[in-house]
């Protein structure tokens, strides 16, 4: 026996409104997991290819002192790497 039209509907809108409420409520822990993954291979990255902060500015600053990058480059990816 097939359900009627009007049970069906009404089992499909139920469905419905329990998704959308997961998503509403879930959504920030899914968006903070994800930055957290991020940054996790971000870093495992770094080691693998031997990439260090402090080398880094090391040679931002070098690009500085030559004129290659203006102030406000230099400024802006310095506080990138430090973060």
């Amino acid at each position: 026996m097939a359900w009627p039209l009007c049970v069906q509907c009404n089992a499909l809108s139920w469905v419905t409104c329990g998704i959308l409420a997961y998503l509403i409520t879930q959504a920030k822990g899914m968006a903070e997991r994800d930055a957290q993954q991020a940054q996790h291979a971000r870093d495992e990255l770094r080691n693998i290819v031997g990439f260090s902060v402090a080398g880094e500015i090391s040679k931002l600053d070098q690009l500085k002192k030559s004129g290659s990058i203006p102030d406000a480059e230099y400024g802006r990816l310095r506080a990138k790497l430090v973060q």
